[in-house]
């Protein structure tokens, strides 16, 4: 009797399981968010409380974050130190790349997905790009979603980096907002750190939106990242640097963008000698420089 018992109560645990592990799933797949069981991260449980699981995972110690009404989403570096003696580690130690994304509904954690670099890349930009990019000029938002989602994945962890963070603001080419324009950059309590080690601010022309396809903003948005994953930048201007930038970006496999860009936007100008003074380019000087306009 005993063990008759023990095995109803079993079949009605298992069972019990079973009914939570579909509503879950259920419920998740309503809100169409990834939900990853197989990533395994010690002291995590779906239906844990978002209060229970920052003890174990502060936010202080996030990549990312994005909130969206009662939704909310939080990515971290999923490395040994995040998650110390698993397992996975053993299998995929040469992956120095892995972020782990986990989805909150009414501060109730759902699950979690490795790698959803879409989402990533919509937690980033909620958080350091231009709201006017998202809300009033479509065309530039979606180059720059494209570029972030399909830059090779050590730059991305780079450039993403909190400490030193790439911005991305609107430049105004007409109106009042040509002559002077204000852009908020605010924090708030929960935030984690940022700016440590200072950040990189693109400024890009709301006039790529007027006249640019969508492959040549992005080709321009290329060359932009590229400066920063090669730190460049100083007191003076050297024109190398949009030579190496230009390589970089096709070595990344996006020459096709910047031809684009530069068929549209044409080829930049300037460039500052060891004096600092900006010297006279003749026109066949002119078209041999290979850069797209910064």
């Amino acid at each position: 009797m005993i063990c008759f018992s023990m095995i109803v109560m079993k079949q009605k645990f298992l069972i019990s399981c079973f009914v939570a592990y579909f509503v879950v799933m259920a419920f998740a797949s309503a809100h169409a968010k990834p939900v990853d069981f197989l990533v395994d991260v010690p002291n995590v449980y779906v239906g844990m409380s978002q209060e229970h699981f920052e003890e174990f995972y502060p936010t202080e110690i996030s990549r990312t974050y994005r909130k969206d009404g009662d939704e909310e989403w939080i990515t971290y570096d999923y490395t040994y130190d995040f998650a110390p003696g698993l397992e996975f580690f053993e299998r995929y130690r040469h992956r120095a790349y892995d972020m782990v994304t986990f989805y909150f509904v009414d501060e109730l954690l759902l699950g979690w997905a490795l790698n959803d670099r879409a989402e990533i890349v919509r937690e980033y930009l909620s958080e350091y790009c231009s709201q006017a990019f998202i809300h009033y000029i479509p065309k530039m938002y979606e180059a720059i979603s494209n570029c972030m989602n399909k830059i090779p994945i050590e730059v991305f962890y780079e450039i993403t980096d909190r400490s030193r963070p790439v911005l991305f603001t609107e430049v105004h080419y007409k109106g009042m907002a040509r002559f002077a324009a204000t852009s908020n950059v605010i924090s708030f309590e929960h935030d984690p750190p940022s700016f440590e080690k200072g950040f990189t601010l693109i400024k890009l022309s709301t006039e790529l939106g007027d006249i640019g396809t969508v492959p040549a903003i992005e080709g321009v948005i290329y060359h932009e990242l590229a400066h920063r994953f090669l730190v460049h930048g100083g007191e003076h201007y050297i024109r190398e640097h949009e030579r190496d930038a230009n390589r970089l970006v096709e070595a990344w496999g996006f020459k096709e963008e910047l031809d684009a860009a530069k068929e549209i936007f044409g080829a930049t100008p300037h460039a500052v000698t060891d004096a600092d003074e900006a010297p006279s380019l003749e026109p066949s000087e002119q078209e041999n420089l290979e850069d797209p306009q910064d």
